[in-house]
């Protein structure tokens, strides 16, 4: 009888283990359809499981075949990143879920470092030469950052970063009513002046007189990098070459966000 119930035991822990671990493939959801459990049911059943979905080309012919409906098909597509990134709770992993935001990866430590966003001001200078020469003389606006140099130190000269960006129609990494991120190609990576005098560090971002006006980064300033998407809303950063040491930042292409993620090569 002892024996009996120590079976018992494990074979109720078996099957609970065994629930908590299950995994939907293409095979099971379409095992799942064709019992004709109904479309609800089958996607609830996606939403709330852990998968490891094909959703290549493929892999969605094959579904398309066996007779399974948009809905189903749909909610395997939307949920398969999702629920992939969810496989891993690593914090260091950049794959696994973070906070909407801007990551450095530190290879040697193998950590993940979020780049925490700076308030900057803008300020205008060369006024009284531009009123001076009649208008002719071009004032300029600068982004300035209080401070010589960023909180957050890197020791590389070519940098690998994480961008997160939760993927929605008008997008989430948002930090006022008029402007959200959809993709790494919303930023631009600049290099600081850095002005001991006024403890600041500055960039200049637009130029104006009496009769015209410009607006952007000066491209002498700008650092070239490009991204992979890696899966749904995380994007590989990667710079084109090594940069020199100095102070940096990934700033907004639209001037008017006044916040910046900025970082220091050492």
């Amino acid at each position: 009888m002892k024996y009996s119930l120590i079976f018992i035991a494990w074979l109720v822990c078996s099957c609970l283990f065994a629930q908590t671990e299950e995994v939907l493939t293409n095979q099971t959801v379409i095992q799942l359809y064709q019992l004709n459990l109904g479309e609800t049911v089958v996607i609830n059943k996606i939403k709330t499981s852990k998968t490891n979905f094909d959703v290549g080309l493929a892999g969605l012919t094959e579904l398309k075949k066996q007779g399974l409906s948009e809905g189903v098909i749909n909610a395997m597509v939307e949920y398969s990143g999702k629920n992939q990134a969810a496989k891993s709770q690593d914090p260091n992993d950049p794959l696994s879920d973070h906070s909407a935001g801007i990551y450095y990866l530190d290879a040697p430590k193998k950590t993940l470092l979020q780049l925490l966003p700076t308030l900057s001001n803008d300020s205008k200078t060369n006024n009284a030469a531009m009123l001076f020469s009649y208008g002719l003389a071009k004032a300029k606006t600068k982004k300035c950052v209080p401070g010589i140099s960023a909180k957050n130190k890197i020791g590389e000269h070519k940098p690998t970063f994480y961008f997160y960006i939760p993927e929605t129609d008008q997008g989430s990494f948002t930090f006022n009513s008029s402007f959200s991120a959809t993709s790494p190609n919303d930023f631009v990576l600049i290099q600081f002046d850095v002005n001991t005098k006024q403890n600041q560090r500055e960039i200049v971002v637009g130029s104006y007189n009496a009769y015209s006006s410009q607006n952007g980064v000066d491209n002498a300033k700008t650092i070239a990098f490009h991204f992979d998407k890696k899966a749904k809303g995380i994007y590989e950063v990667t710079l084109d070459a090594n940069i020199a040491p100095g102070e940096y930042s990934f700033m907004y292409a639209n001037n008017g966000v006044n916040r910046v993620f900025d970082f220091s090569i050492q």
